[in-house]
């Protein structure tokens, strides 16, 4: 656990979405390998494929507007526009 306060303008729905998104990848992405070949038709299979395959750019959208609003405050904290970006770069 981190000693830090927790940030009381962090949007902590932003991080419950992108787990949530992750729960419903993994096994949707995995399932091709223990479904049976004769389960996957129908509609519940294919409602199954459908949202899977929605969770990872539903993850990768919530991933960006987390970093926009990283960005965001770091901006109106007085930071530099370059210091930002290496500040990323060095996954800080």
């Amino acid at each position: 656990m981190s000693t830090k306060a927790q940030n009381p303008k962090r949007l902590e729905f932003v991080d419950s979405l992108r787990g949530l998104a992750v729960l419903f990848m993994v096994p949707l992405h995995t399932s091709h390998g223990w479904v049976r070949p004769d389960a996957r038709h129908g509609v519940v299979w294919t409602a199954s494929q459908f949202f899977g395959g929605l969770a990872a750019p539903i993850f990768l959208t919530l991933a960006g507007v987390s970093l926009g609003l990283q960005w965001a405050n770091a901006q109106e904290r007085g930071g530099r526009p370059n210091t930002r970006r290496t500040s990323r770069a060095r996954c800080n």
